[in-house]
């Protein structure tokens, strides 16, 4: 049943980027943080997928380098920079709320607020190591990205989606696992190898995706793509 899920969570988080991307690049954005706010929170619901520990959050927070990579394909560096940095400004604006919130008195069921303060508790090093990693490795992303395209002269779409997005999710899985989990989850180096495995997989499943973003989009797909 979590293989399913899993399988069910990344193909619909990929499928809500193409739909942004039909809308706009404003609903792109939109995703973008929806996507991201959310791996943030359930990063921490690690579970066993196909004989490996991974989070649940993985193929969401994965399908946001679908989304940068689509936006500087489609609408230049320039959006998929202003992307990055909404999300950055995003993850800044929870935290800052999130932590007033649960420092206010409350009425009501106790477990609730048990809950909140449990999740929410833990979030700011969740969300600085996201933030730090997401920082790195999108800007890392979106430059090596352009780089190709314009190097192989928008031509080999499959690798520079690939290159740039298993090299950069490889930076992002150190840099966060690092900070958000040091001394609190055992064996890291094991949860970094399967967890940087599991986003190559999802790197080479969103490739057709990227492919079908021009299909979503109604463009002309270019010859030797």
């Amino acid at each position: 049943m979590d293989e399913l899920l899993y399988i069910l969570i990344t193909i619909l988080s990929l499928t809500l980027v193409l739909l942004a991307m039909r809308l706009g690049p404003q609903f792109l954005i939109g995703v973008v943080v929806t996507l991201l706010l959310t791996a943030n929170i359930f990063s921490g619901r690690l579970t066993v997928i196909f004989g490996f520990i991974n989070t649940m959050a993985l193929p969401i927070y994965a399908a946001i380098f679908l989304a940068t990579d689509s936006a500087a394909e489609h609408f230049g560096k320039k959006v998929a920079y202003q992307i990055v940095l909404i999300g950055i400004f995003a993850q800044i604006c929870m935290v800052m709320l999130s932590q007033m919130i649960i420092r206010t008195s409350y009425y009501g069921d106790p477990l609730i607020t048990e809950s909140l303060t449990a999740i929410f508790g833990f979030l700011p090093r969740i969300v600085l190591g996201s933030l730090v990693a997401y920082t790195i490795s999108q800007y890392f992303d979106v430059t090596v990205y352009h780089f190709l395209k314009e190097k192989y002269q928008g031509k080999h779409l499959w690798l520079r989606n690939c290159l740039s997005t298993t090299i950069s999710q490889g930076l992002d899985s150190a840099i966060f696992l690092l900070i958000a989990f040091y001394g609190v989850l055992p064996k890291l180096g094991e949860l970094y190898i399967s967890v940087w495995i599991f986003k190559i997989v999802i790197a080479l499943i969103d490739t057709p995706f990227i492919y079908l973003s021009y299909w979503v989009l109604g463009k002309k797909f270019p010859t030797g793509k």
